[in-house]
């Protein structure tokens, strides 16, 4: 099997680059000097960048001091190479002439770099902000070229590849100052509904962590099949504790709805068996066993007793027999 025309090419390139090298081993230690130097610039000049772009956004502050060191490394490395005597324009017309195959292979891994950048330069959330990125809500605790990392509510920790990221809903729970909760509860249909919100309303003031403004109210929510659904609504600082709020809100209208007697219903289910009639009332469960039929000592028959039509045949059966006898 030939070898193609890009490998060939690209060979080509590569020995031309090195035919007129005249290489020396003491020329190393130069070159080594030469790219030790420019990775320690680098790690310096990406310190100072991120710290001056960090005024801005912390996010673009690290991009900008990874792209500054990657720039200074990659020119040192030029150096370096020349020192012992590799001659630059062949080998990079080298690397372009492979270049198709490289992208073609590593398509993935650019499609997350380039999808990280657009992350980076966007911005949707920061660092420590809580967010629902695809199945997975917890806190961001890194961002890179390549990938998000979280860690979980549940605690686990994840990185999620920058494509998927960009390529799915993104919800920032703490991008806002602040964050409404609604809690979901349902009164019985005998119950005025303006009482009803007035009195969740007037509790939902007393929550630790609930704001005064916007004041907590309660709204209609719709009619349910067993209830009147209304809706708590309270709002607290987005960096506040989300659960603990959720929590106190839900005891909160549970405990003032108990206090005035108002019932809340639930959902329940009338079931009709066999032997069961249709005026069984609504809302209790009713089951019924159907009755085995017995015969004349008590025990169980294999064969039901007759109906009137039945016995009404039996009586004129034995009415024509009887002028025969």
């Amino acid at each position: 099997m030939s070898p193609s025309p890009n490998g060939d090419e690209a060979a080509a390139a590569a020995e031309e680059a090195t035919a007129d090298a005249s290489f020396a081993p003491a020329d190393l230690i130069p070159a080594g000097l030469i790219l030790a130097g420019a990775i320690a610039l680098g790690l310096v000049l990406r310190f100072v960048v991120a710290k001056i772009v960090d005024r801005r956004s912390e996010i673009l502050g690290r991009l900008a001091g990874r792209f500054a060191m990657f720039i200074v490394v990659c020119v040192g490395i030029v150096y370096a190479l020349a020192n012992v005597g590799v001659r630059i324009g062949p080998l990079v017309g080298a690397l372009g002439i492979g270049g198709f195959a490289l992208a073609f292979a590593l398509r993935d891994t650019l499609e997350n770099l380039i999808s990280g950048v657009i992350l980076q330069l966007r911005q949707p959330f920061d660092y420590d902000d809580t967010v629902q990125l695809g199945d997975y809500s917890g806190s961001v605790t890194d961002i890179d070229l390549r990938s998000v990392s979280m860690t979980l509510f549940s605690g686990e920790h994840v990185i999620i590849p920058s494509s998927d990221v960009l390529q799915s809903p993104i919800e920032n729970w703490t991008k806002n100052p602040t964050r409404r909760i609604d809690v979901d509860v349902g009164v019985s249909y005998d119950v005025d509904v303006e009482r009803a919100c007035a009195l969740i309303s007037e509790a939902l003031n007393g929550i630790d962590g609930v704001l005064a403004i916007p004041p907590p109210d309660c709204v209609f929510a719709g009619f349910g099949d067993s209830a009147i659904n209304l809706t708590a609504r309270v709002w607290y600082e987005s960096s506040g504790p989300y659960f603990d709020v959720l929590r106190r809100t839900a005891h909160t209208v549970q405990a003032a709805l108990a206090a005035e007697g108002v019932d809340m219903p639930f959902p329940t289910r009338s079931i009709l068996t066999a032997g069961s009639t249709d005026d069984t009332p609504t809302g209790n469960s009713t089951k019924s066993e159907p009755a085995e039929a017995t015969n004349e000592s008590g025990g169980s028959g294999e064969q039901p007793a007759p109906d009137e039509h039945e016995s009404g045949d039996g009586d004129e059966a034995e009415g024509d027999a009887a002028p025969e006898g």
